[in-house]
């Protein structure tokens, strides 16, 4: 039995090979930013190294409409940067809270 649809013939091929590319294990990007951001192990305040952490902030409009007349250093190269994150050493990461701390009160 042999079908047809719209003039062409349908058929079935045992010998058929599937090429698809995630089934092919291409993977374009295997790293983010952040995490190469994290393995430079430079802080991008002070620009020492070792014991890097991640500084998070939820929204980067909250930075630039804070209120503050000065901005603090950690500020505005957030902003600059344009990112929610800041790779800083354990020291400046202290200073970013404790700053934080006593402006709220």
């Amino acid at each position: 039995m042999v079908t047809y649809f719209e003039g062409f013939k349908l058929g079935f091929k045992k010998d058929a090979v599937i090429e698809d590319a995630l089934l092919t294990g291409k993977i374009y990007n295997t790293k983010s930013q952040l995490i190469d951001r994290l393995l430079k192990d430079t802080c991008e305040l002070c620009e020492s190294s070792g014991n890097i952490e991640m500084h998070h902030v939820k929204k980067l409009r909250d930075l630039e409409n804070n209120g503050r007349k000065e901005k603090p250093e950690w500020m505005k190269r957030m902003i600059a940067i344009r990112r929610k994150t800041l790779a800083v050493c354990y020291e400046c990461h202290t200073k970013i809270h404790w700053e934080t701390m006593m402006v709220r009160g």
